[in-house]
């Protein structure tokens, strides 16, 4: 454990993974794993700290695990939580640390070393693992700190030959019946490659499908089971939202006829007693959506994120969820986006290919408005009339100088940088597909000195909130009884958005995901990561109220609603004031 610090009160640090094995202490809590056994290639869990050992809720999560190489020299792998009995730890703190030791970890006259400090999303590989001619490969998913009273943890996968943590090397089914979920985190950071179609690609709006979920449960003791849904017009995906709840080789089918949906487990032929939890989308018309082949992105090459493929008809419209086949733990997510008859698919939980048969829903395109809306209103601003009783002054101006109209086009195209790529976007697509930091760089972005596309903060005033800012909005007629909507007081939740997951404490590096992402978790993970507080206004609960529980009540609306109107008939009486 190296040189510790001396005091009555200091010292707060505990034995590394591979002493931890070897004095024994946590013996009902270690995971002895064999890579190298047939059958046994992979392994994924959580590992909890050692000073949250006795926690409430360790749900039987170990603290240690030992990687038997088949030899006497094996691994170790720990969760350094810096908390607790262990709040000074010198070294590798909040981390997943790797080490090495000869004798097997039991015996007492061998030393250990650190080989690696691992943080959320890195990898650590050791070739020839075993004499197996094998590379093994350790992946840290996620780490979630949590506190005194929430237990953390450190999401780990380990894998012995080729291993892509989340997407396999062939393709796990030939045909086109089962179908597949994962879910959406739209966030495109490629361009169209020389030679494809310049034009603007443009996303499948969320007014095209809603999403659902559903609670199908145990299927007690057969191989499928079929419910009740309660609309029409209903796409099911196979892949259980709380996917982590089962086994990670596990496979199912989602069949939807009428309004009943089947869910039908294809792996080893058994039941299955987890709550299965089904996404399904709504749609106009489900007899429009038909099951569309991508295929493997891998054949192509590895540059192909994205990549390209021709559809059967030019402007269809595209749901990014996978509609084929997918083990329990894939978490492979994408973005979709079409132009004419040429749909781009980007990979987004990583940049990297796809080894799977890739399949989507995919519909015709939607008819065109028969008239384009003004960007304006039509109708003069009508005149401030802050009180029945008339005023000296026949009319009373908002200020010296009016206030442009503000709007934006959903369609209107802007110049976008993104990590060295020269892009070409829409306000739509900024609106509802970009991620928080994409949004920011592209609002941020004065003049584009590249071509002559406008720039976001120019045709997108809306979205950016670039509005000209004057002394009051565009006033109404007299002041009106009825409550507006309240930005505040909204609680829908875009499943799309990204919030801010984790900030690391020793670099500062961030972390984002997905509300959908945070809705598949498991309601103690869900609560760990609804309390985090980073003092950056993008946390899960602001962004995420749906999943987080974290809406108003219907009192605290009318109190914001209040709240918002006084402030807003207060600044015109200043405004007024300073006009008399």
């Amino acid at each position: 454990m190296g040189n510790p610090l001396f005091g009555f009160d200091l010292a707060k640090m505990c034995y590394n993974a591979a002493k931890s094995w070897q004095i024994g202490w946590y013996a009902d809590a270690e995971v002895d794993y064999k890579p190298t056994v047939i059958g046994n290639e992979s392994w994924t869990g959580q590992l909890v700290g050692v000073a949250q050992y006795s926690h409430a809720d360790r749900d039987g999560r170990p603290v240690t695990l030992r990687i038997d190489s088949g030899s006497t020299n094996d691994y170790f792998i720990n969760f350094n939580r810096k908390i607790g009995m262990t709040s000074q730890n010198k070294e590798g703190s909040d981390l997943v640390n790797v080490y090495e030791q000869d004798g097997n970890g039991e015996s007492t006259g061998n030393a250990s070393k650190i080989l690696k400090n691992l943080n959320e999303g890195d990898e650590w590989t050791k070739a020839n693992f075993g004499n197996s001619g094998k590379t093994l490969s350790i992946k840290v998913n996620e780490i979630v700190l949590g506190d005194e009273s929430i237990i953390g943890y450190a999401d780990v996968t380990i894998c012995l030959g080729t291993c892509n943590f989340g997407s396999p090397s062939i393709s796990p089914s030939p045909t086109d019946a089962p179908s597949g979920s994962s879910s959406l985190r739209p966030t495109l950071i490629s361009s169209s490659p020389t030679g494809n179609p310049t034009s603007s690609f443009s996303p499948t709006t969320e007014e095209d499908y809603k999403d659902y979920q559903f609670e199908v449960g145990s299927s007690n003791g057969q191989t499928s089971k079929t419910v009740e849904l309660p609309f029409d017009n209903m796409l099911g995906f196979p892949q259980p939202i709380n996917r982590r709840e089962f086994s990670s080789s596990t496979q199912f089918t989602a069949e939807v006829e009428g309004k009943s949906l089947t869910i039908t487990k294809t792996s080893n032929s058994g039941s299955w007693s987890q709550n299965f939890i089904a996404r399904l989308v709504k749609v106009a018309d489900s007899s429009s959506w038909k099951k569309f082949r991508v295929g493997p992105s891998e054949n192509v090459g590895s540059n192909s994120n994205p990549f390209f493929v021709d559809l059967p008809e030019e402007d269809m419209r595209v749901i990014p969820y996978p509609c084929n086949s997918m083990l329990a733990w894939w978490g492979d997510t994408f973005d979709v986006e079409v132009a004419g008859k040429r749909l781009k698919v980007t990979r987004t939980d990583k940049d990297g290919t796809w080894g799977m048969n890739l399949h989507f829903y995919i519909a015709p395109g939607r008819e065109s408005p028969a008239s384009s809306p003004t960007e304006s209103p039509s109708t003069s601003s009508p005149t401030v009339s802050p009180s029945s009783s008339p005023t000296s002054s026949p009319t009373v101006l908002p200020s010296s100088s009016p206030v442009e109209a503000c709007s934006e086009q959903p369609s209107t195209s802007f110049f976008f940088e993104w990590k060295g790529r020269e892009l070409t976007k829409k306000c739509l697509w900024l609106g509802t597909k970009a991620s928080i930091e994409q949004k920011n760089v592209a609002c941020a972005l004065q003049i584009n000195s590249v071509n002559d596309l406008p720039v976001a903060s120019v045709v997108c005033p809306e979205t950016c909130d670039t509005c000209p800012k004057g002394p009051s909005s565009q006033p109404s007629p007299s002041p009106t009884n009825s409550f507006a909507p309240s930005v505040l007081g909204d609680c829908s939740q875009n499943g799309s958005s990204r919030y801010l997951h984790f900030v690391n404490s020793n670099n500062g590096n961030k972390s984002w995901k997905a509300c959908n992402d945070l809705s598949a978790m498991k309601q103690r993970k869900i609560k760990s990561i609804c309390a985090r507080d980073y003092n950056d206004g993008n946390e899960a609960k602001y962004l995420c109220r749906v999943a987080c529980g974290t809406c108003p009540s219907e009192c605290e609306l009318r109190v914001m609603e209040l709240e918002e109107l006084n402030a807003d008939l207060q600044e015109r009486i200043d405004d007024l004031e300073k006009e008399m």
